[in-house]
């Protein structure tokens, strides 16, 4: 079985190295040793895996910032996708994918952002083959309600990508819960889902394939109480892949739009506030033409007027579905948001902000962040 794993994973490795993800483990070598050991060589992360930077103090993990998490999340989702489809067109391959074992074990801390990582259990097949496959029974909270039925002996049922959506919306209720309650609150979140059966104690995200857990839900909805505006934010995507229903999940695609919806909805309210600050103490015309066209961006981007995750969602469906694009418009909101908040917030700020700077970024936004490929009205079913 050991070496049966260990085959599986090298394949899927090598066909993953073909068409590298940023966010995707790289595999760099294997060897056998004694003909017994078989061994998997990767780069080298000094952070460990998700669940045990989780058990850290927020406080040691401060340059990990909740900023730098968000975007983390944001890339981690989009090797998710990856995963679920890509396509080499050299190569003529099309695949889909699906990880079987997402957890936080199974995600690796690399510097500030996250590796998807363990594909020992994962199925990649061509596109023709779906992704359905028969659940190999584990013990894990983050196994998908459907992966197997628990009211008759615990029958393996099927699995699909949607049941990775599962698992990586139970993944994301902890990593806010993390990020506004400290470990303790993850600890507390366990303990709360804990579910005692006859001959067993479950610490799922369900209580069973025809069931949702109450406790589940009204952790999430205190989580959005307390949470910042962001992550209270991505509790709205959290709630749609728990649903019960595989077919009513998201798809990774959308998860990865959403998210990254956040991050510039977030950076661009930091930067309309610090144009605020400015301008309070400030009439230079440039400065008002300069908010005039960001807050056109705003509206053509939809991140202007985002009060719940319903208008969150649409925004994210007008966005290019493209990793260097998204982190390109970040990069240039980022340096926007550093440039604003070099300036000095009193006397006269036109002396100490670079006008020409600040037109200079105002070109490089994209105007029209139409996405490429929209969205298929049945993204739901698969």
């Amino acid at each position: 079985m050991k070496e049966k794993r260990h085959k599986r994973e090298l394949e899927n490795l090598s066909i993953l190295n073909h068409i590298r993800h940023p966010n995707i483990i790289e595999l760099l070598s294997s060897y056998t040793y004694n003909d017994e050991s078989h061994n998997l060589l990767f780069p080298l992360v000094k952070r460990g895996n998700l669940k045990d930077f989780m058990k850290l103090e927020r406080r040691d993990t401060e340059d990990f910032s909740d900023e730098l998490i968000l975007v983390a999340i944001a890339d981690l989702s989009s090797a998710v996708a990856h995963l679920h489809q890509f396509s080499e067109h050299t190569m003529e391959m099309e695949h889909i994918g699906c990880h079987h074992d997402l957890n936080p074990e199974n995600i690796l801390v690399s510097e500030t952002t996250f590796i998807l990582a363990d594909f020992g259990l994962s199925k990649i097949n061509p596109s023709a083959e779906g992704s359905e496959a028969a659940f190999r029974p584990r013990i894990d909270d983050y196994v998908a309600p459907e992966c197997e039925d628990w009211d008759n002996d615990h029958e393996p049922g099927t699995v699909r990508r949607s049941s990775d959506i599962w698992s990586f919306g139970c993944i994301l209720a902890e990593v806010v819960t993390y990020v506004t309650l400290g470990k303790k609150g993850v600890e507390d979140f366990r303990a709360e889902r804990k579910y005692q059966r006859p001959c067993n104690t479950h610490f799922s995200f369900h209580l069973g394939p025809r069931e949702s857990s109450e406790k589940v839900m009204n952790w999430l909805s205190k989580l959005e109480a307390s949470s910042a505006k962001p992550f209270s934010l991505l509790i709205h995507i959290v709630r749609e892949m728990l649903a019960l229903d595989y077919s009513k999940r998201p798809k990774a695609r959308e998860v990865t739009l959403f998210v990254r919806a956040i991050v510039l909805y977030q950076l661009a309210s930091d930067i309309s506030d610090q144009f605020s600050r400015i301008m309070d103490v400030c009439s230079a015309l440039d400065i008002f033409i300069g908010d005039t066209r960001f807050i056109s961006w705003r509206h053509a981007a939809k991140l202007m007027n985002v009060n719940n995750g319903a208008d969150l969602g649409i925004a994210a469906r007008g966005m290019i579905d493209d990793l260097a694009h998204f982190h390109t418009e970040h990069d240039r909101l980022v340096r926007l948001r550093e440039h604003l908040t070099k300036a000095t917030p009193h006397g006269d700020t036109a002396n100490t902000l670079d006008i020409s700077f600040l037109s200079k970024i105002n070109d490089e936004l994209d105007p029209f962040p139409i996405p490429r490929s929209p969205l298929d009205a049945n993204w739901r079913k698969y």
